[in-house]
């Protein structure tokens, strides 16, 4: 089957929590932010050759009004803001089949080109020169991403089946940021996550123990920086905030669950 989509959403508009009086103000431009708005456009296919099954599919999306983090000009205080534009492309490829008996797979990866298409401008008229020139790369979006599941099942006795399930996931690289200033700055290592599963069923009961985030990897998805959330009173924050934003630490535990 070959197909073509075009669909729209959209975001809605919000308040930031700025004050505009008093010893802490900011430009009342920083109070409120519009909604945002997208049209996708995708063209795949999907079928099977055998047992196997497949799935490839190009996308664009043109985003409008994009909505940003940023931090407002004279106390750094987090706020989200209206870009130009911005365009996400890429493509998604998946397979999926048996490979032996009571052994099934699903692999799957994506490419994703997402940048500015326009300079990112401050909100704040005294600010005129761009927080982001056009073709800045997207924070948060990692060009390489895959999965992988291997899936096994084999009946004991009766109706008591034991199925054991291992999954990965991959991202390479990302940015914390879409400001160039050292406060916010920083290249996030590319991480993967490995999650095992293994457990015994009937017709009306369950019982499996999980290990989640197998290896334990920190999976940091975002920086609140010390140059920006630090102690020194310089950087114009009262207190430490400064953290990572991280997976799931490794978790283990078992799961029942019994139908009736």
């Amino acid at each position: 089957m070959v197909y073509g989509t075009v669909s729209e959403g959209y975001r809605r508009g919000g308040a930031n929590a700025v004050p505009t009086v008093g010893e802490f103000a900011e430009d009342p431009a920083w109070q409120l932010y519009d909604a945002d708005s997208v049209v996708n456009y995708e063209l795949g296919i999907k079928g099977s050759r055998g047992q196997h099954s497949y799935t490839a599919a190009l996308f664009y999306v043109d985003w409008e009004d994009v909505q940003l983090n940023s931090a407002t000009t004279n106390w750094a205080f987090f706020a989200v803001q209206n870009g130009d534009e911005a365009t996400s492309r890429g493509l998604e490829l998946e397979v999926s089949g048996p490979l032996a008996e009571g052994l099934t797979y699903t692999l799957g990866y994506a490419y994703v080109d997402a940048e500015l298409s326009a300079d990112f401008l401050s909100v704040d008229p005294a600010i005129t020169a761009a927080l982001a020139s056009d073709g800045t790369r997207l924070p948060g979006a990692p060009e390489h991403s895959a999965n992988l599941t291997l899936n096994y099942t084999r009946a004991l006795t009766g109706d008591m089946n034991w199925t054991a399930r291992v999954d990965g996931y991959y991202q390479s690289s990302s940015e914390n940021s879409i400001s160039p200033s050292v406060r916010f700055a920083e290249t996030l290592d590319g991480f993967q996550l490995w999650n095992l599963t293994t457990g015994v069923s009937t017709a009306s009961w369950d019982v499996s123990l999980f290990a989640k985030n197998l290896f334990n990897e920190e999976g940091v998805t975002g920086i609140y920086k010390e140059e920006y959330m630090g102690t020194d009173p310089d950087q114009n924050y009262f207190g430490n905030g400064a953290k990572d934003v991280i997976s799931l630490p490794r978790t283990i535990g078992l799961a029942a669950t019994y139908r009736f």
